[in-house]
């Protein structure tokens, strides 16, 4: 089982979402499961999509230049940590009613057209599956 887990939690020893990811990758090794996790941090800064992150991710793959594979560097490693993944765990703050901003760039980092997703017939459509080539758990807490 290889888990990808996505901490959004500013707080780092008083976060509740965190004991419960912990709890849960706890429970599958008392299982008997041994679990290979990576761990991404959303408190460590992710950068906001920009005009030039627009345009990268917009140009053709065979038209991008240099600086545009750099610009969607980031981007293509948290999506390769994604389609390495065959579970997600989501550990998800709550602030003023809504998710933290690192989760949210996160996600508009990850969410890329013709690439996580494309649109069909009016409707987007994803296009990713785990190594196993079936859908991806999402654990969301």
């Amino acid at each position: 089982m290889r888990i990808l887990r996505i901490d959004s939690s500013a707080q780092t020893e008083t976060s509740q979402s965190r004991r419960l990811s912990n709890r849960i990758i706890d429970g599958l090794h008392a299982l008997g499961n041994s679990p290979d996790v990576t761990v991404r941090d959303l408190e460590k800064r992710l950068p906001q999509l920009d005009r030039a992150w627009i345009e990268a991710n917009t140009t053709p793959i065979d038209d991008r230049t240099d600086y545009q594979r750099k610009t969607l560097a980031l981007s293509d490693t948290l999506i390769a940590e994604i389609e390495a993944a065959d579970t997600l765990i989501i550990g998800v703050a709550l602030y003023n009613f809504s998710i933290p901003a690192s989760l949210k760039l996160w996600i508009d980092l990850v969410c890329r057209t013709r690439k996580t997703f494309v649109y069909s017939e009016g409707k987007p459509k994803g296009l990713m599956s785990s190594p196993l080539n079936s859908s991806i758990d999402f654990w969301f807490l």
